[in-house]
């Protein structure tokens, strides 16, 4: 059963979803989670808060997901595999993906600051990911993030669009960018093109 303070988290993602952060109230979110305003405060100080621990959890289950999948052969089908459950988990949670990246950027300081901390915890687990077996460059880091700048940027426009069907059809571009960024990633039938 799920608890009030899971029920909020899910009211939040939703409200922001459907209204925005700057639009988004604690009476909207403990109205739609139906609790009293008193459970809403005795778990949160205000609207932000809620918000930040509701990016929290949505982190949690994104790292989850993309972590429970079996370890493919090599870094590239590796990547391919985190990739295809992360756009599935979007694809399936319209409300997370539209409030966590795009609507966070509205909600202070506090939130932007949470969400570079989680693209760097994308680098970084990409770079092990990526780079294993190899002695990563400073060029290679920084090709690295630029990827995962690069899968952020495709995914928010076409959440942006609304295009949360589309989401899936960015596997295969993003992936043969992949190669191109990293090149040893590649087959080496293709490395000398």
């Amino acid at each position: 059963m799920e608890s009030q303070r899971q029920r909020l988290l899910r009211a939040m993602t939703d409200e922001c979803a459907e209204r925005g952060f700057a639009a988004t109230t604690a009476a909207g979110v403990y109205q739609r989670a139906g609790v009293s305003s008193r459970a809403f405060y005795e778990n949160f100080k205000d609207v932000r808060d809620c918000f930040l621990a509701a990016y929290d959890a949505s982190v949690g289950l994104t790292l989850s997901a993309v972590a429970a999948i079996d370890s493919p052969p090599d870094p590239l089908s590796q990547f391919a595999a985190m990739l295809e459950r992360y756009l599935d988990l979007l694809q399936s949670e319209p409300a997370i993906a539209k409030t966590f990246l795009v609507e966070v950027y509205g909600a202070g300081p506090a939130a932007i600051e949470r969400r570079l901390e989680v693209h760097h915890r994308f680098v970084a687990a990409l770079e092990q990911t990526l780079g294993a077996g190899r002695d990563l460059t400073d060029a290679d880091r920084f090709a690295i993030e630029s990827l995962v700048g690069a899968v952020t940027f495709h995914v928010t426009a076409r959440i942006m669009a609304e295009d949360f069907r589309g989401l899936p059809s960015l596997r295969d571009p993003l992936l043969a960018m992949s190669c191109r960024l990293c090149p040893w990633l590649a087959p080496a039938s293709e490395r000398s093109r």
